[in-house]
């Protein structure tokens, strides 16, 4: 018997009347429907710890139906005691829990779906051997750069010279000889000494070059056979969830994301002062993309309110607050926001782009596609962030560095990989 199965049947209730077997009419009082709407909330919840998304679906669904009829009555009845209008505002909170919980249990599932599947099983076998052969590669690469000027050897040399200096940086410490020149016999014996298997550093860098290069199902492959516990320090950790969240994000799963994103130190433990007020007011951002795709305003107020928080002089989170009120149907004041937003804007890209979208929010309201859903978007905001939070924080200038050396690591691997 599955181990929620007792969980599952103390709620059948809920269970039952969400399948739709035998459905019974919803109750016609408010303070009723808000238990009902309860409990298919505790239901949704039960079905996603069992791994049952479409029971959670149906509970959420039935507790939307009791949190709609619940707000019929109340429209109906305008001198409506203060406590009905409070047992309508908890069952309308509960309905919304229901599909939280619907939406977890979706994403989970395809989650696992991705994890085990016959391609996630091909790659782990075929990456072991990419991977040996790229850093041979790379190797022999910092070996003849030893004793010349790196400029003046042929590009086949040159960078995957460069790409080794990089990692050996990154991975292993590495540092410069007394002279100030890369210790060429050094970077080639630390990048043999990774051939066998990756450091979690490597399979960090490996999942960002795949995510760059649009080979989201393999940078989740390859950043989950790293094990984030054995990196060194609460920057790389912090580095591995955010990378794992926005994976999870661009698979088209923002919950997960945004969970991950929780997850890492500099967010969590609020040790995030190191990385400078631009990329933890990015890092909001991203949640607040993340929640506004999936119409949870209240989550995304509060992630634009405390990227504002991090770092006032924001054009990007007024940006959003502006695609808030769009999404409400405020669309005045949306276009006047976003306006606000691009005349303070850094960058001629960031500013052409909100510009372009107030006047569409303006001209054609309820039509422009929002940049929400925009991926190439949500990716320049991304780069724009941490180019400028690098500027000033050592910490973030360390994520910048694996960032952009990331893709030549990448295109490495994948040319070693069957298929690619």
């Amino acid at each position: 018997m599955r181990r929620f199965a007792i969980p599952l049947l103390l709620l059948l209730p809920g269970l039952f009347a969400a399948c739709g077997k035998k459905e019974a009419p919803l109750p016609g009082t408010i303070p009723a429907l808000r238990d009902v709407a309860a409990r298919d909330r505790d239901a949704a919840k039960a079905a996603r710890w069992a791994k049952e998304p479409k029971q959670a679906d149906a509970a959420a669904l039935h507790a939307e139906a009791a949190s709609k009829k619940a707000g019929e009555i109340l429209a109906k009845n305008a001198a409506a005691p203060e406590e009905e209008k409070k047992s309508r505002q908890e069952c309308a909170a509960a309905a919304r829990e229901a599909r939280r919980e619907a939406r977890f249990a979706d994403e989970e599932k395809r989650l696992e779906e991705i994890r085990s599947g016959l391609k996630a099983k091909a790659y782990r076998a075929a990456r072991k051997v990419a991977w040996s052969a790229s850093c041979a590669g790379m190797a022999a690469a910092a070996e003849q750069a030893k004793g010349k000027d790196i400029e003046e050897l042929p590009e086949s040399i040159r960078e995957p010279a460069r790409v080794a200096s990089g990692l050996a940086t990154r991975a292993n410490g590495r540092a410069r000889l007394p002279d100030g020149k890369p210790d060429w016999a050094g970077i080639a014996s630390d990048v043999r000494g990774m051939s066998a298997a990756p450091p979690p550093e490597a399979s960090r860098d490996l999942a960002i070059a795949f995510m760059i290069l649009g080979k989201n199902d393999m940078a989740l492959w390859e950043l989950e056979m790293a094990d984030p516990a054995k990196l060194p320090n609460d920057d790389d950790r912090t580095a591995f969830h955010l990378v794992r969240g926005i994976i999870f994000s661009r698979l088209g799963m923002p919950l997960l994301a945004g969970e991950e994103i929780n997850r890492a130190p500099a967010i969590a433990g609020g040790a995030g002062a190191g990385y400078g007020p631009e990329l933890l007011a990015g890092i909001h951002l991203a949640l607040g993309f993340m929640y506004l795709q999936q119409k949870d305003n209240e989550s995304a107020d509060r992630e634009i309110a405390l990227s504002i928080q991090a770092w006032p002089d924001n054009p990007v989170a007024v940006f959003l607050t502006g695609e808030r009120l769009a999404e409400n149907g405020e669309y005045e004041k949306a276009a006047e926001s976003m306006e606000a937003a691009a005349k303070g804007t850094e960058g001629d890209w960031l500013a052409q782009r909100i510009a372009k979208r107030a006047r569409d929010v303006r001209d054609h309201p309820g039509e422009s596609p929002s940049l929400v859903h925009d991926k190439d978007f949500q990716r320049e905001v991304v780069f724009h962030y941490l180019a400028v939070a690098a500027k000033k924080s050592p910490a973030a200038a360390k994520a910048n560095a694996a960032v952009l050396g990331a893709e030549k690591i990448g295109k490495m691997v994948l040319g070693h990989l069957p298929g690619n």
